[in-house]
Order: C-alpha cells, then sequence, then structure tokens
C-alpha cells in the first residue's frame, strides 16, 4: 500500500497554488514604468547631442596650435603604446610570472597524474 501525503493533491492545496500562481502574476506589470514612450526618444537625441558637443570639444583641442614637439611625443607616446613598447606586459610583472608559474605547475601535475594514475581499469588496457 502506498500512502503520500501531499497537501497539493488535495482540492484545497491545489486552490492555493491557483491563488498564489494567480497573486504572483501582475507583479512584472507593476514594477514596469508608466512613462510615455516619446521620453525616451528625447533622452536619445539629447545624449547623441552631448555626444556630438563631447566630439566637438575633443577635436578642438587637439588643433595643431600646440607646438610641434608636443604633438610629435604624444605621437611617439601613441606608438610606443600601440606596439607594445614603453608599457609593462602583464606576464613580465610580478603577478604575470606568478600566474604562469602556477599554470605551468598545475599542467606539470595534471600530467604526471594522468601517467601515475593508480586506478586500473578494463579500457585502459
Amino acid at each position: 500500500m502506498t500512502v503520500t501525503k501531499s497537501r497539493w493533491r488535495k482540492p484545497t492545496g491545489r486552490a492555493a497554488l491557483l491563488v498564489l500562481a494567480a497573486s504572483l502574476i501582475p507583479l512584472p506589470v507593476s514594477a514596469s514604468e508608466s512613462g510615455p514612450v516619446k521620453q525616451t526618444a528625447t533622452t536619445a537625441k539629447t545624449s547623441l547631442q552631448q555626444a556630438v558637443a563631447r566630439e566637438a570639444v575633443r577635436a578642438a583641442a587637439e588643433t595643431p596650435l600646440a607646438p610641434a614637439s608636443a604633438s610629435k611625443q604624444q605621437q611617439q607616446r601613441r606608438a610606443d603604446q600601440s606596439s607594445g613598447n614603453g608599457v609593462m606586459s602583464f606576464f613580465k610583472s610580478r603577478p604575470g610570472v606568478i600566474a604562469l608559474s602556477v599554470m605551468a605547475v598545475g599542467t606539470g601535475y595534471a600530467i604526471y597524474s594522468a601517467n601515475h594514475d593508480r586506478i586500473v581499469s578494463p579500457g585502459r588496457k
């Protein structure tokens, strides 16, 4: 004989589950904002205008009014950063060396443990 004592199998349990599910349905609807759609369009337009203004200021700052030596220094600095010269690489720093050594030790141990495994299975023979 099988005795199952589950509340959800009784009619009152089913009704309680139905009421719980019905009460949770309107939660996402009530959480949404009730603002007009036009507001997002004006926000996008405003942010686009602000971006254009920032770019105009940035372009005005990079005009050739600066001395030639300063612009050459900036170009050299950009070239050094793009090629990796003058900027310390991660794997040359102390944390990078530690990370590489931990990875090498872990790989070595994995290879060692795979070759010296004491568990012998019939499929491996």
